[in-house]
């Protein structure tokens, strides 16, 4: 490999990995948000689990959405274009999410356990999604 091309892949790698911890830093801000819609309309205000944490998801995912739109990728699509991929993407991602979180609960896994392993997978999908459908580079 010329010394242009091993420059041009550790360049690559910088900016994947730049991209893929800043992806998981928002992550955790939305996941956070999320979390604290669904404490506070369940225990404050009675709703019902289902509704709130539905209420949670759209809003983390429009937080996520932004902060990865203006900190995350260089390529920034037309934002409401973009923000409807968005949706989709994480809808399958919570597809995802839940249906892996029913099978290693259905195989005897600890709720939380699976949370974490459904958690990570479908942080693979929804950055895959983000990166390259998404954000995608015009280059």
């Amino acid at each position: 490999m010329d010394p242009l091309s091993a420059r041009s892949l550790q360049n690559k790698s910088v900016t994947l990995a730049r991209q893929f911890s800043s992806f998981l830093a928002v992550g955790v801000v939305g996941t956070s948000l999320h979390y604290s819609i669904l404490a506070v309309l369940v225990e404050a205000w009675h709703v019902n689990p289902v509704w709130a944490t539905t209420v949670g998801f759209l809003s983390a995912a429009l937080l996520s959405y932004v902060l990865n739109w203006y900190f995350t990728f260089y390529e920034r699509p037309v934002f409401y274009l973009g923000l409807i991929k968005y949706y989709g993407a994480g809808s399958v991602g919570l597809a995802l999410n839940g249906g892996t979180m029913a099978f290693l609960i259905f195989w005897g896994i600890h709720y939380f356990l699976a949370q974490v392993i459904s958690s990570g997978i479908a942080l693979f999908w929804n950055f895959s999604a983000a990166r390259f459908v998404i954000f995608k580079s015009r280059r």
